[in-house]
């Protein structure tokens, strides 16, 4: 029986180590050796303190005698290690008592888990999480999520500078709060029907609300919406607005100035005409009195 344990602890990808309650290592497996870059007769040199930072003695001495020592077993705790030559990695382990065949202490054993991969994409995904935070607070349009219910579930800093609201303020609030009476109209039909057919709807967008800030002033939004998934069903909606009130002011003054000059054109033409004929009567006129003479 030993011999299948002996096998089973050498298949083991996660380091297996046994220590006399003085802490000195006295069964280990491949993968720990491994891990540590320690001949096996080093090892046995070694306690679990001397592979171990300082800065952890402390907080694993307390563990051992608050639960090991107590209950025979550890929580799932993470610690480091240093390597022979130097390095210090992170790593996770389960602390349980051996009680032997008399039922009193007589060392502790443990499965110790490399975990500096998984740190590394924490880490990665924390710094990303982070870059993406940034974009999203700091962007120049206005970024914001509701539910299916209309309430804000988030939004980014121009959202709340462009309406005018405090975040506290904003994020209490229901998107049809900061719409007007014939955007809401509007915004109510096309989410239902984002909805209903599951799409969302790039052929129709980008569209155009009247957005109501707080002082009760309002801004003219170009705005592009998608569906947020959760396991295959909606849960809410993502919105991104640019205000283009000004470049719509612009446009109005555009038109009105090419309204303007149409009609201009249009008087200059007819009186161009009314020119035109009036020279061709007097012509006609000149004519006939030279005839006559």
């Amino acid at each position: 029986m030993e011999e299948i344990y002996h096998l089973i602890f050498e298949a083991l990808r996660d380091g297996f180590i046994w220590v006399d309650m003085s802490g000195r290592l006295k069964k280990f497996n491949s993968a720990y050796q491994r891990m540590l870059g320690y001949s096996a007769q080093e090892l046995l040199n070694l306690t679990y303190i001397d592979i171990t930072p300082k800065k952890w003695h402390a907080f694993e001495e307390k563990i051992i005698q608050e639960q090991v020592m107590q209950r025979g077993y550890s929580d799932l705790y993470e610690k480091e290690y240093v390597t022979k030559d130097g390095r210090v990695f992170p790593v996770e382990l389960i602390t349980y008592l051996d009680k032997g065949k008399e039922g009193k202490p007589v060392g502790m054993w443990a499965f110790v888990r490399d975990i500096s991969e998984r740190r590394k994409i924490i880490e990665e995904l924390s710094v990303s999480q982070t870059r993406c935070f940034d974009l999203f607070e700091n962007a120049n349009d206005m970024i914001y999520t509701f539910d299916l219910a209309g309430n804000f579930t988030s939004l980014n800093r121009s959202t709340c500078d462009t309406l005018g609201y405090s975040k506290d303020e904003l994020i209490k609030k229901n998107i049809m709060d900061v719409l007007s009476l014939e955007s809401r109209g509007f915004a109510i039909k096309m989410l239902q029907q984002a909805i209903a057919d599951k799409s969302d709807l790039k052929e129709l967008q980008p569209w155009e609300f009247v957005i109501v800030r707080k002082d009760g002033s309002e801004v003219i939004s170009e705005t592009r919406t998608r569906l947020i998934w959760e396991e295959k069903e909606v849960v809410g909606v993502q919105g991104i607005s640019r205000d283009i009130s000004e470049r719509k002011k612009y446009e109005e003054d555009l038109k009105k100035k090419i309204h303007d000059l149409e009609i201009f054109n249009k008087i200059s033409i007819e009186r161009e005409l009314k020119m035109i004929e009036l020279k061709k009567k007097i012509e006609e006129l000149e004519y006939k009195l030279k005839v006559k003479s």
